[in-house]
């Protein structure tokens, strides 16, 4: 059985082990973005993301090098939305101006 970062590859809950591991990334990923809503940067820590996504630090570890990593991650995601979103309301049928103004309108409500 071949594994990832030390995690074998077998189907357990009807997933695999990428889709758990995928899903525990995004766990601690939106647990950050709550954290960080809810109380700031400066409040965020291991143990905290760890206790509010649900997950123990073996989970974190496995995925993240630190609290940086995790935060690089989060910002990222952040980023990509913001981009998709705004790049979704580009309609080519429309003047230029109002494409615009709606991509800039999504971008900002986005954040």
């Amino acid at each position: 059985m071949a594994s990832v970062k030390g995690v074998p590859r077998r189907v357990y809950g009807g997933r695999t082990s990428l889709e758990r591991a995928t899903a525990r990334r995004d766990a601690l990923i939106d647990a950050a973005f709550a954290l960080v809503a809810e109380h700031g940067w400066r409040e965020l820590s291991i143990e905290s993301v760890c206790r509010h996504g649900g997950l123990n630090k073996r989970y974190f570890y496995e995925t993240f090098s630190g609290l940086d990593a995790l935060i690089a991650a989060l910002t990222t995601r952040l980023a990509a939305d913001a981009i998709a979103l705004s790049l979704a309301e580009l309609d080519p049928n429309l003047p230029r101006e109002d494409a615009t103004r709606r991509a800039i309108t999504a971008f900002i409500e986005h954040l």
